[in-house]
């Protein structure tokens, strides 16, 4: 998931896409946000601001929040949140929580459940080629 969401050390500061969205007059930038107690990570938030022409369904204009810690009171998250949402318009703010199991064990209300599905492309045209064999295969 890290690296799928360029999350890793070395992508985590890379602004490049956001300059090309700037350069082409679209705001579609991202932020990252970390909760600490006592120098250790308890959760980050990846906080996604878009343009509403490209914001669908507001994934893409919201802020996720990953959990690492279950001991952070929902009182401390909801701290971290109103701070994260002085930088969204509205007065709706959807949030997505990871993991699920945070959210079912601190009583916080959920709309949707969502799954993230990464696909790494490097491995396509080896999924082609064998598919293309398969349908020779069976047409013969």
């Amino acid at each position: 998931m890290l690296e799928a969401l360029d999350l890793k050390a070395d992508t985590a500061a890379c602004h490049e896409l956001a300059d090309e969205y700037r350069k082409l007059g679209f705001k579609k930038e991202r932020h990252l946000f970390a909760l600490k107690k006592d120098g250790d990570f308890m959760a980050f938030a990846m906080v996604n601001i878009s343009d509403i022409g490209l914001n669908m369904s507001n994934l893409t204009n919201c802020p996720t929040i990953f959990v690492l810690e279950d001991d952070i009171g929902r009182d401390i998250l909801f701290s971290f949140l109103s701070v994260i949402a002085t930088r969204y318009d509205g007065n709706e703010l959807p949030v997505l929580l990871y993991p699920e199991t945070y959210a079912r064990n601190n009583a916080i209300a959920s709309e949707k459940q969502y799954t993230l599905w990464v696909l790494d492309l490097q491995y396509l045209d080896h999924y082609f080629s064998y598919l293309e064999r398969l349908i020779k295969h069976i047409q013969h």
